[in-house]
C-alpha cells in the first residue's frame, strides 16, 4: 500500500493538507483531545485501565530489535513525520526518532517486499512510481530498483542503513532524493497516549559537517541525542531534510549510507546509574552482528523431530522469541512485548523464562536475580510496593525517572511473587543448580512472607491498588473491564483470581 508523503519543510498534515486547510471537524477533534478532561481520560486508560495505546494502530508495522534498541516502521520502511502514531526508533523507553520519510522527486517510493526475519536486520525492496523530473522528462514506473537495508547494533546504540539504487532502464536518469527526519524524544507513555506532564528542553536541530543532530535535555536530568550521518554527504540540507541529486546510468547502481547514533548521558553531577545504561562490555563487529541470531540459536537445546513442519515452527518460534531478549545491567531477560512493553515485567518475564527452561535456563537464572534485586522493601502506596513483593514493571524513561509516573519501580501485580517462587523451584529441578537457591534464600523467605500477609481471612491472595496511577486489575487480565461478575457487571477490588491461588499452591 502506498501512502502520500510530504517533506518536513512543507509542514503539512497527513494527506497533504496544510493546517489552514484542515477541515473544521478535524481541528475540533484536535482541540477536544487537549481538553483537561480528555487528558485525564487518556491517562486513566493507559495507566489504570491497561490499554496498550490510544494512538493510531500500528498493526501492520515491521519491527526490528537488538537487545534494548528497536525500530518500528510502516511496511514501506517509512516513519510518518506527523506525531500521532507509534512508529519510531526507540531506546530506553524513549522514541529517539519519530519521523523518517524518503521521497523520490517529491513522491514516495512503492514497496514491493519487506522482511525482518533475522530480528535485528530489516530489508525492504522498493521501486519508483512514475516520476516527472522536469522539462517533460519521465522516469517510468518500476524502472528504478531500491534496496534499503537496516542493521541494528545495540552495543553501539547505532543503526547502519544502506540505500542502493539500480537503473533497470536503457537511459540515464537524474532525479532528486530526499530524506526527512523528526525527533521529539517522546517518552514511551506519551507515545502511547499520555499528554506530557514534564517537558525538558529541546535544542534546535542543527547541521554540522554534513551531519544532522537533534538534542534534548530531559526533565529527568538526562541528555538525549540523535545524530544522523550520511556517506556521501548530502548535496543540500533544508531544516531537517537531506537532499541528494542522483545520476545513474543504465544498469548502474548508486549507494548512500546512513548512520543513526543514539546517546543518553546523565547531566546531574555525580549521578551514575550503570544498570540503566547500555552495557558496552560486549563488542561485536558487523560480520558477527549479522550472524547474531544464528549464534544465539546454537546456544539453545537442540530440538529435532521427523516432522519438517514442526522443526520449522520451533526454529521460527525461537527466532521470534529472541527479539524479546533485553538487558538490564549485565543480566538478560525476556521483555513483555514490542513496542509498548520492552521492559522488565515480573509476570511476563517470569512466565517466558519458565517456558524457555528447556532451551535457555541461564535467562531464567538472570531474570530471578534481577527481580530479587528489585524486591519490595517497604510500604509505598505510590508504587504499590510492599515488603517481599516482586516487581511488576520497571521503566527507565523520562516520566518514570522524573517521578511523574510510579513505573521506575512499580509493584502493581498480584501474581509476580508466587511466579517468582514457582520459577525458582522449577529452575532448580531442571538444572540441579542449588547455588542460585542458596543465593536467593532471603528473597524467597520475604516472598513467602508477602504471600502470607496478602492472604485474606479465607486464605485467598487478593489485590487492591493503593496507587493513584496504578492498575485497577493486577492479574494477567489487567484491562479495566476484564474482570466481570456472572451478571456482566464489573467486579470491584479486592479481587482474588483463581489462577493466582493456583500459582500460590504450586509455589
Amino acid at each position: 500500500m502506498t501512502k502520500s508523503r510530504q517533506s518536513a519543510a512543507a509542514k503539512k498534515k497527513p494527506g497533504g493538507a496544510t493546517r489552514s486547510q484542515v477541515p473544521q471537524s478535524s481541528r475540533e477533534q484536535e482541540k477536544a483531545q487537549q481538553a483537561p478532561k480528555a487528558k485525564r481520560e487518556r491517562e486513566r486508560r493507559v495507566l489504570e485501565q491497561g490499554h496498550p495505546a490510544v494512538v493510531r494502530s500500528i498493526a501492520d508495522a515491521l519491527t526490528t530489535k537488538d537487545i534494548n534498541l528497536y525500530y518500528v516502521v510502516a511496511p514501506d520502511a517509512q516513519i510518518p513525520l506527523s506525531d500521532e502514531h507509534g512508529f519510531g526508533l526507540y531506546f530506553h523507553d524513549c522514541r529517539f526518532l519519530g519521523g523518517y520519510e524518503m521521497l523520490l522527486a517529491g513522491v514516495a517510493p512503492i514497496v514491493l517486499a519487506s522482511t525482518a526475519e533475522k530480528g535485528h536486520i530489516a530489508l525492504f525492496q522498493l521501486t519508483n512510481p512514475d516520476l516527472h523530473v522536469g522539462q517533460g522528462t519521465l522516469i517510468p514506473k518500476e524502472e528504478l530498483g531500491l534496496r534499503w537495508e537496516r542493521v541494528l547494533d545495540a552495543d553501539q546504540t547505532r543503526v547502519r542503513e544502506t540505500i542502493s539504487f539500480q537503473n533497470f532502464g536503457h537511459k540515464a536518469h537524474h532525479f532528486s532524493f530526499t530524506l526527512g527526519f523528526r525527533a521529539g524524544f517522546e517518552d514511551i507513555f506519551n507515545v502511547r497516549g499520555l499528554v506530557r506532564e514534564t517537558r525538558g528542553k529541546p535544542e534546535p536541530p542543527r547541521w554540522s559537517g554534513g551531519k544532522l543532530q537533534f538534542v534534548y535535555h530531559g526533565a529527568d536530568g538526562f541528555r538525549r541525542t540523535t545524530a544522523i550521518a550520511f556517506s556521501p554527504p548530502p548535496h543540500a540540507s533544508h531544516d531537517t531534510t537531506a537532499e541528494f541529486r542522483i545520476r545513474i546510468s543504465p544498469g548502474d547502481t548508486r549507494t548512500i549510507s546512513v548512520g543513526i547514533e543514539l546517546t543518553e548521558t546523565c547531566e546531574k553531577p555525580g549521578h551514575n546509574d550503570p544498570e540503566e545504561q547500555p552495557n558496552g562490555a560486549r563488542q561485536m563487529g558487523l560480520a558477527n552482528l549479522r550472524n547474531g541470531s544464528e549464534q544465539r540459536l546454537e546456544q539453545h537445546t537442540n530440538f529435532i523431530s521427523d516432522s519438517l513442519l514442526l522443526n520449522n515452527i520451533v526454529d521460527r518460534s525461537l527466532r521470534d522469541l529472541g527479539i524479546l531478549r533485553s538487558r538490564l545491567g549485565r543480566d538478560e531477560y525476556f521483555a513483555a512485548g514490542v513496542p509498548w512493553f520492552v521492559a522488565l515485567f515480573g509476570r511476563d518475564s517470569l512466565i517466558v523464562a519458565l517456558e524457555m527452561l528447556a532451551f535457555q535456563p541461564h535467562i531464567a537464572a538472570q531474570t530471578l536475580r534481577l527481580l530479587a534485586s528489585y524486591q519490595g522493601q517497604r510500604v509505598d502506596r505510590w508504587r504499590d510496593e510492599e515488603p517481599g513483593k516482586i516487581l511488576h514493571e520497571l521503566r527507565v524513561g523520562e516520566l518514570a525517572r522524573a517521578g511523574d509516573i510510579p513505573h521506575s519501580r512499580f509493584y502493581g501485580s498480584v501474581d509476580a511473587t508466587p511466579l517468582f517462587l514457582l520459577l525458582l523451584g522449577r529452575y532448580v529441578t531442571w538444572t540441579g543448580d542449588l547455588e542460585l537457591f542458596r543465593a536467593l534464600r532471603n528473597p524467597v523467605e520475604r516472598a513467602l512472607g508477602w504471600i502470607a500477609e496478602a492472604s485474606d481471612s479465607n486464605g485467598y491472595v487478593a489485590y487492591r491498588s493503593a496507587s493513584r496511577k496504578g492498575l485497577v486489575n493486577q492479574g494477567w487480565k489487567d484491562s479495566g473491564d476484564a474482570i466481570v461478575r456472572a451478571d456482566g457487571s464489573i467486579a470491584q477490588p479486592p479481587i482474588a483470581l483463581v489462577e493466582v491461588q493456583g500459582y500460590v499452591f504450586a509455589a
